[in-house]
This record gives structure tokens, C-alpha cells and sequence, in this order.
């Protein structure tokens, strides 16, 4: 192969142009992938790859159950521990965790909004004292619940979150939003993006099949191109007659 050594001692080859001006490395540049959408990339769920990108991490999280202990042991430990479990099982927190995680991959951020049984108004904060249960747990992609107040300092914890319905959700409220306090939502955040391009996703973070949007699409790109030259090839037959 030749080479040749430039004035400033860099080894240059000379049928590649590696190092000259001609190097195809210097074609290379850097551009603005496409953001997908949110209907593109529900588009994309369906797809069984990208499918198992989303659902085999939030699935594999909740396969084993976590253990839980208290701060100190006191008397009736065990029972206390036994019955928080069952409790855990009755309302079926596990299953809500694994939706919010699923919808956390394909959108890029999620919630789970506890609806507490405390006589307090959803904005306001949660006084653990005055909680006598939890009256249910709803998922939240982040098409529907926004960070309402958020700058780079706490964008991964507004004190307040909007949560959009379709209608007036009470007669006293003809809003379609409803605000409710940080305290009552668990954030399910997306992949790390920087601050400018967060802001333009309304403080979330970046879907999981985004940067995997590119590989994918060569990749079944590919396969569906090897499928069509095979269904197009033509078959030829040979046969030996016998006299």
C-alpha cells in the first residue's frame, strides 16, 4: 500500500487520502436528527423490536418484588411488613409501576399520580399525618401531565404539575387541567437531555426510542429489501430426463 510522510510528520496514505485533503472522514457532518412525534413514536410501539425495547426493562424492574424494612424493629415487626405487602398486592402497585415505566420509555417521562384519601385539595402538599389511604394510582404519560412551573434549577421537581382531562372535572372547576402538588406524583423521568432542548419538550425527557429510531430503521430497512429480492428472485429448475 503506499504512503507518503508529510512536512509535519503525519503518515498519509496516499490511494485512501487518509490525512489529506481527499480523506472521506472530512464528508462527515454533523446534523439535527428528526423528533419523532408522539403519534410516530406510538406508531413505532407497535413494531415487536421496539416493543421489547420498552417493555423488557420495565417488565425485568418489577419481576422481583423489593424488600422492604422499617427504620428500627419494634414489637409486631413482622406482621406490620406482612400486612404492608398485602397492601402493596390489593391495589396492585406493581402493575401500576410497570405502566408508568413503559409509558416513562416511549414518550420519555411518566408519572404516577397518587390520589390520596386526606381531605386536602390535590394542589396542595401531603401532610403524612393526615393520610388514611391511598384511593388509587394513575399512570400518566407526558402528553398528560405537564411540569407546571419549572426552570434548570428544579425542571426534575416543580413544586407544581397540570394534569390535562378532556372535560371540567368538577362543577366548581371548569378547567381542563387539574394542578396538583409534587408531592403527590412519582416522576418518571426520560433519557438526559440538555436544558435548551428540554424546554422545548416541556421539561421531560427524551424517548428511549429515539436514539434507537435511527438503527432501526436501517435495520428493517434492510430486512424488508432482502425479503422483496427474495420473493422477486426467479426460480429456475433443473431436471434430468431419463431415456
Amino acid at each position: 500500500m503506499d504512503s507518503d510522510i508529510r512536512n509535519d510528520g503525519v503518515l498519509v496514505n496516499a490511494i485512501t487520502g487518509l490525512g489529506t485533503k481527499k480523506d472521506k472522514s472530512e464528508y462527515y457532518a454533523l446534523r439535527s436528527p428528526k423528533q419523532l412525534s408522539e403519534a410516530e413514536l406510538e406508531a413505532l410501539y407497535y413494531d415487536p423490536l421496539c416493543r421489547r425495547v420498552i417493555d423488557i426493562y420495565a417488565e425485568a424492574a418489577v419481576t422481583e418484588q423489593p424488600t422492604i424494612k422499617l427504620g428500627e424493629v419494634t414489637e409486631g415487626y413482622d406482621d406490620i411488613l406482612k400486612s404492608f405487602e398485602n397492601y402493596l398486592e390489593d391495589i396492585d402497585f406493581y402493575s401500576y409501576i410497570e405502566e408508568a415505566l413503559k409509558l416513562q420509555r416511549i414518550y420519555g417521562g411518566a408519572a404516577l399520580f397518587l390520589v390520596l384519601d386526606d381531605g386536602l385539595e390535590p394542589s396542595e402538599p401531603v401532610v403524612p399525618e393526615r393520610v388514611r389511604g391511598v384511593a388509587d394510582l394513575v399512570p400518566l404519560s407526558r402528553r398528560e401531565i405537564v411540569p407546571n412551573d419549572y426552570n434548570f434549577l428544579n425542571y426534575r421537581k416543580p413544586e407544581l404539575y397540570r394534569i390535562s382531562t378532556s372535560k371540567a372535572l368538577t362543577q366548581e372547576n371548569d378547567l381542563n387541567y387539574l394542578l396538583v402538588h409534587s408531592s403527590r406524583v412519582l416522576r418518571f423521568d426520560g433519557l438526559f437531555l440538555p436544558w435548551r432542548q428540554r424546554l422545548l419538550n416541556e421539561g421531560w425527557g427524551q424517548s428511549y426510542l429515539q436514539p434507537f429510531y435511527e438503527v432501526w430503521k436501517r435495520y428493517r430497512g434492510a430486512t424488508d429489501g432482502m425479503a422483496t429480492m427474495l420473493n422477486e428472485m426467479d426460480l429456475f429448475v433443473h431436471k434430468i430426463l431419463q431415456i
